[in-house]
């Protein structure tokens, strides 16, 4: 958590203002507040004993890490969205909590706690994590466009934080569900960034993945709402988990059916 946390704050501090404003001087970020967070390790997915019928320590902190994630994502999403009222951040919202259900149900079903519990929107129990999210509001609040850079920042930060539980991860179910959420968060990366180009007139340039990672994910989100493009208007989305026409969900810049 507070590696994922120090990541972004950096990323604001020393990127955030590049490009992502058309109508307004550069701002100055204040990098001394980025440098007071505490590196440490992520929470591993590695499981010391995968065949105990109780979960290991490593995956209860890894499922407690990543629904505070997702509940992060939401609750921006849902802060910014007030501020600027773009239908990105309504269906990329939606979306976010489809995610935090999926993560609550694996922790639920292995008889975890949920940190997020009892929670209002905006508060959390890791001190670092709100100061990244008072930090994300602070920089999205300015102009439309730095708000979904800041969109943007964290679809990318879950993707890699994703790909890694994956790649560690021993418990199929677990595998599958993360899977999935990846696959939802090309979707949400694509709708932010292509937002972000029309409103600047710019070309995105990835903030944390490597080129080719960002390219493969953007891509894929891309194919996805090119298939689903319909009805929804500018700044529609596909509105996420589920099955069928609801399914694997992603918000769109453009226009897109629910799937």
């Amino acid at each position: 958590m507070n590696t994922w946390s120090q990541m972004i704050l950096s990323t604001l501090a020393f990127t955030m203002f590049v490009g992502c404003q058309t109508d307004k001087t550069e701002k100055t970020t204040d990098v001394a507040t980025a440098q007071t967070v505490t590196q440490a390790s992520t929470p591993s997915t590695k499981e010391t004993n995968p065949g105990a019928a109780t979960p290991t320590e490593d995956v209860a902190q890894t499922l407690s890490f990543l629904v505070q994630e997702e509940k992060l994502a939401y609750d921006v999403y849902h802060t910014l969205g007030q501020t600027w009222p773009h239908r990105t951040f309504k269906n990329i919202q939606r979306s976010e909590q489809r995610h935090m259900n999926a993560i609550a149900a694996l922790l639920t079903a292995r008889d975890l706690d949920n940190p997020n519990d009892a929670l209002e929107p905006g508060k959390f129990k890791d001190h670092e994590l709100q100061t990244l999210y008072d930090r994300l509001i602070t920089q999205g609040e300015p102009s439309l466009a730095d708000a979904l850079h800041v969109g943007a920042l964290i679809e990318e930060q879950d993707i890699k934080d994703l790909t890694e539980h994956i790649t560690t991860s021993k418990d199929q179910e677990i595998t599958t569900v993360l899977t999935r959420l990846r696959r939802a968060s090309y979707n949400h990366l694509d709708g932010f960034t292509s937002a972000w180009e029309k409103e600047t007139g710019k070309t995105y340039t990835p903030q944390l993945l490597k080129d080719d990672v960002y390219q493969e994910a953007r891509a894929a989100g891309a194919a996805h709402h090119a298939k689903h493009r319909g009805s929804q208007g500018e700044g529609g989305g596909c509105e996420g988990e589920g099955q069928g026409h609801h399914g694997e969900g992603g918000g769109c810049g453009g226009n897109c059916q629910h799937e």
